[in-house]
C-alpha cells in the first residue's frame, strides 16, 4: 500500500501540465480563396525546447493545408502537425491555410483544433469560418452606411417606415461601416432596368462607388459567432 501511494505521488508530482490551445474565434474567408490562419499556438506549463505537441484540424467541409516535416492530411478535411518541438510546430502554423468551394458559399463550418503534448489532450478550440461571396463598400461611420442605405431606398420608392433602407449595412470592428452588396444583385448598378422594379436611372452605386466594392476579407467584418460553434 505505501508503495503504491509513493508510486502515484512521484507519477503525478511529475506529470505534463495540460497543453492549452490559443486561437482566434474564426476568420471570414471568400469562396475558393484559400486564406491564412493565424494566431493559432500551443503551450503547456513547464515546456522545454525539446517538448513536443501534435495539434489536429478538423472540419467537414473545407480544405485544409499546410507545409512541414510532421504534416499529414494537407489538401483534406484532417490536417495533423506532429509530434513536433516548438519551433518546427510555428514553423508549420504559420503555412496552415483554409478554402471552401464556390458550391459551399452559403455553408457554415468549424474548424476544431485539439493539441497533445506528454500524452495530455488539451480543450479542444472551435475556430468558426464564415464563407462571404459579397462586395462591400465601405464607409466613414456606421451612420454613412445606413444614410447611403437609406437614400437608394427612398430613390426607389420606398415607404420610408416599414421599408427604409434598401441594402444591408455592417458596423466593424474598425469604427468604419459598410454597404453589402450580394452577387447577382441586379439593383445595385448605377442604371436601373424595369427588372428592379423601377425606370429610374442614376439612383444605383455611382461608376466610383462601383470601383470602390472590395471583398470581404478586405472589410474589418465583426465575425457572427453565434450559432457557428454549436454542435
Amino acid at each position: 500500500m505505501l508503495n503504491w501511494l509513493l508510486s502515484f505521488l512521484i507519477s503525478t508530482a511529475f506529470a505534463q501540465a495540460v497543453p492549452v490551445i490559443t486561437a482566434p474565434t474564426g476568420i471570414i474567408i471568400v469562396p475558393s480563396v484559400a486564406r491564412t490562419m493565424t494566431g493559432i499556438s500551443v503551450t503547456v506549463a513547464g515546456a522545454t525546447a525539446l517538448t513536443q505537441f501534435t495539434m489536429t484540424f478538423d472540419c467537414s467541409a473545407c480544405v485544409l493545408t499546410a507545409t512541414g516535416t510532421n504534416v499529414s492530411g494537407s489538401g483534406s478535411s484532417h490536417l495533423s502537425i506532429g509530434p513536433d518541438i516548438a519551433t518546427q510546430l510555428n514553423s508549420a502554423l504559420a503555412t496552415l491555410q483554409v478554402v471552401f468551394a464556390t458550391a459551399v458559399l452559403n455553408a457554415r463550418d468549424k474548424i476544431t483544433i485539439n493539441a497533445v503534448s506528454g500524452g495530455q489532450n488539451a480543450i479542444p478550440v472551435p475556430f468558426a469560418i464564415v464563407v462571404d461571396g459579397n462586395k462591400y463598400l465601405v464607409q466613414t461611420t456606421p451612420a454613412d452606411a445606413l444614410t447611403r442605405a437609406q437614400t437608394q431606398c427612398a430613390a426607389l420608392g420606398c415607404d420610408g417606415t416599414f421599408t427604409k433602407y434598401w441594402w444591408t449595412t455592417t458596423t466593424n470592428t474598425d469604427g468604419t461601416g459598410a454597404i453589402k452588396i450580394v452577387p447577382g444583385d441586379k439593383c445595385y448598378d448605377k442604371t436601373y432596368t424595369a427588372s428592379c422594379g423601377t425606370g429610374t436611372v442614376g439612383t444605383g452605386l455611382s461608376g466610383a462607388e462601383q470601383a470602390a466594392l472590395v471583398p470581404a476579407t478586405s472589410v474589418a467584418l465583426p465575425l457572427p459567432v453565434e450559432g457557428l460553434l454549436g454542435p
